[in-house]
């Protein structure tokens, strides 16, 4: 199962006090909320293009998990984001949309696709 969420939360901006601890907590407590095993702790990074790359600033993160991996990219100019959740056992994804709808305090916009493999 692959749980693909593209969105828009306010949680994601510059202005977040500390953008890399929560993208952190996020991880972990998505591995909770899922009911999965962490086989690494998460790995966060905050990026920044150089000047007419194309890149934009944000952070980057990802888990692997026992069943496979969460990883989520975020920009800061915009406040978008992409999250997945890929897992090789089933997973509760109403439930991760709910979890998230509180964790991102409502986001503007979070649109999610579910891929069975």
């Amino acid at each position: 199962m692959h749980l693909v969420i593209d969105g828009v939360a306010k949680v994601f901006t510059a202005e977040k006090a500390d953008p890399i601890d929560f993208v952190y907590s996020l991880l972990v407590d998505l591995t909770e909320v899922i009911g999965m095993q962490a086989i690494t702790p998460p790995y966060v990074i905050r990026y920044a293009g150089e000047n007419g790359d194309g890149w934009e600033e944000g952070i980057s993160g990802f888990t692997l998990i026992s069943t496979s991996h969460i990883a989520i990219h975020t920009w800061f100019a915009d406040g978008r984001f992409t999250l997945d959740i890929y897992s090789c056992k089933n997973f509760d994804s109403s439930l991760v949309y709910l979890w998230l709808v509180e964790a991102l305090e409502n986001p503007e916009k979070m649109e999610t696709q579910i891929i069975r493999r």
